[in-house]
């Protein structure tokens, strides 16, 4: 039996969060009300994801027939459905009853209520939808008896399983010999794990720290440190091990506030560049609501602007000042632009070979976003993306379809890439009390 045909109507936050939207629908068509098309243009301009997203989503819409996608609709492609524009339709006497304020959003519920009650139409027949990022819209749609979904293109229905405990293995005595010996050690039995998994190692004589590579377990390195910073615990010493490690050029750290993301990247990435590993340490975070305007409103150069938003980078540099042989060489690094701070905004179009690049923040990114940043890294870089999932600024991410669970799905298992989870937070008794329990 087959499926009733359908209408996708878009609003504005769908294409701002991923241009290619209009592809995604299969054989059903799109819709896209006047109303977002002016919206669009009201976000054209300017350097953000959003902006981008923007102008790509109107040259798409600009390259197709314009008698046709105000008519009967343009096709979108081989196998997919046709797209319009949705204008003409006056503000509804029914949908006043309910939403008297003429506001875009309204006006967009309008253009989809009207379709969907019209008895003659182009859309006679379809069953029409409305597809929206914005919670409270999809919430308003139900009062006028309209079918709302969410855009879930870019969902990952297992990102549940990425951050939780560091795996745990049962391991025979007899090969606790080698592996301190040899410092690796292969074993029947041993559970399926990724590329560069990091486990806990458990026998009944004793317990070590290790991960997969090449089908064998290593051993952790103990004692690691970091321009003065040691681990607390496995966590921070896998982390520790991540970092350092010259093999993999892509690490993702997660963990709530307060389990030592920050300081643990920046100290590695600034012993490193003291070893002369790297010609320089890049640092960035996703800066939520730092648009064009919100720059103009902050006196002083870039710097001034961006520093408000850094001040996490800032106290992690002055806890690493409290070592006297870091300050002068810290220092040093910033005045010679070898130690680099910008807003993400800044690296569009850019390549940064030989960088240890450090983002922060990376769950507010999308995969876009994500992607773009990645995509960045010139010969010999290596990327840090970290984050924590339960504080998601933006509100059309969620654990399920941020950026930084986009990345740990489709590399996990990559011979350059691994992943740490810290737990355990080592701030202070408070801010662990705190995140626990509040």
């Amino acid at each position: 039996m087959n499926k009733k045909p359908k209408i996708h109507i878009l609003d504005t936050n769908v294409i701002l969060h991923d241009n290619e939207c209009l592809y995604s629908f299969q054989e059903h068509d799109v819709g896209i009300p006047i109303e977002v098309i002016m919206e669009l243009d009201n976000h054209k301009k300017g350097s953000d994801s959003t902006n981008y997203n923007a102008r790509e989503a109107l040259r798409a819409i600009e390259a197709m027939p314009r008698e046709k996608i105000y008519d009967g609709g343009a096709s979108l492609g081989e196998g997919l459905g046709k797209l319009r524009i949705i204008v003409g339709y006056p503000y509804h006497g029914e949908v006043r009853k309910v939403y008297a304020e003429q506001t875009m959003d309204h006006r967009i519920l309008n253009a989809t209520y009207c379709l969907a009650t019209a008895k003659k139409s182009i859309t006679a027949g379809l069953e029409v939808i409305l597809v929206s990022k914005d919670v409270n819209l999809r919430i308003k749609s139900g009062a006028l008896g309209l079918t709302a979904e969410d855009y879930t293109t870019d969902v990952i229905p297992e990102a549940n399983s990425f951050y939780k405990e560091v795996k745990h293995i049962d391991v025979p005595d007899s090969i606790l010999t080698d592996v301190y010996a040899h410092k690796e050690v292969y074993f029947d039995g041993m559970a399926k794990l990724y590329e560069n998994e990091f486990v806990v190692c458990n026998s009944s004589n004793a317990n070590f720290l290790g991960y997969s590579k090449n089908g064998k377990i290593r051993l952790v390195q103990d004692n690691m440190h970091s321009f003065g910073i040691k681990s607390r615990n496995p966590e921070q010493t896998f982390a520790l091990q991540a970092l350092h490690d010259e093999n993999i050029n892509l690490l993702t750290l997660a963990g709530k506030a307060g389990t030592g993301k920050t300081l643990l990247a920046i100290s590695t990435a600034l012993q490193l560049l003291k070893e002369k590993k790297f010609d320089q340490v890049y640092f960035t975070r996703q800066i939520m609501g730092l648009s064009d305007k919100d720059l103009g409103y902050l006196p002083g150069d870039i710097n001034d602007k961006v520093s408000p938003y850094m001040k996490c980078l800032y106290d992690n540099i002055s806890v690493l000042k409290k070592f006297d042989k870091n300050r002068e060489l810290i220092d040093k690094y910033l005045k010679e632009e070898k130690l680099i701070i910008e807003p993400l905004a800044f690296i569009r179009g850019r390549s940064i070979p030989n960088t240890y690049f450090i983002i922060d923040e990376a769950q507010n990114l999308n995969r876009k976003e994500a992607k773009s940043i990645l995509t960045r890294a010139g010969e010999g870089t290596k990327i840090i993306l970290m984050g924590d999932v339960t504080q998601i600024d933006s509100p059309y991410l969620d654990q399920s379809s941020n950026g930084l669970s986009h990345v740990i799905s489709k590399m996990q298992g990559q011979s350059i890439y691994a992943h740490v989870t810290l737990m355990k937070g080592e701030r202070s008794f408070l801010a662990e009390l705190a995140g626990n329990l509040l």
